[in-house]
Parts: structure tokens; sequence; C-alpha cells
């Protein structure tokens, strides 16, 4: 009578666990990868509507400046001068396209480094 589990068997169930473990980490990441350019899609419009209400407010004309190579947003005022914070992007993420409606909608295409 045979009591236990040979090397072989044990051998194959960790590589199919192996291989299960693997499948979840890359959906994870890629999950987070999703979730990560939503939030900075997120900051990047709230950006732009406390833009638009300092401008009202202040009553002064305000412009939102892309620096794409240095993955910036900035406000500046009529005399180029920057107005309040600065917006980084993530690490590891690059505005590729950026394609701005008359309304009240932005949309960029991003690329993930």
């Amino acid at each position: 009578m045979r009591r236990g589990f040979t090397l072989l068997e044990i051998t194959v169930v960790l590589a199919i666990l192996a291989i299960a473990a693997g499948a979840i980490v890359i959906r994870s990441h890629v999950s987070l990868r999703k979730a990560q350019i939503r939030d900075t899609v997120e900051e990047i419009c709230d950006f732009d509507r406390l833009t638009r209400v300092q401008a009202r407010q202040q009553d002064v004309a305000l412009q939102m400046v892309y620096d794409l190579t240095a993955g910036t947003l900035t406000r500046q005022d009529s005399d180029q001068r920057a107005c309040g914070r600065q917006l980084l992007l993530p690490e590891g993420q690059k505005i590729q396209k950026l394609i701005l409606w008359t309304r009240r909608y932005a949309t960029a295409a991003w690329r993930s480094l």
C-alpha cells in the first residue's frame, strides 16, 4: 500500500500553481496600470476645472501649459508667469496625444513607458 506523493507529483502540482500565480500577477498588474491612468486623467480634469474656476473668480485670463517632454502641466497668467502649483505626471506615464474639445471635455491618449 502506497503512502504519500512522489517527488514528480509534487513537482507537477507546484509547476501548475506557479503558472496560475503568474497569470494572476500579470492580470493584476494590467488592472493596476489602468487604474493609475484613470487617476491621472481625473487629476488633469480637476486641474482644468480649478483653472477655470480661478480664472472666473479672479477675472483674469489663465492658460494651461502642457510640457509633453517634461510631463508637467502648469497654469500661467497673461504675462507667462506660473500661477499655483504644477501637476506632474506619475513615473512611467506620458501624454502621447492631447485632444481638446470646445466644450468642457478633454481627452488624452496614454502610453505607459
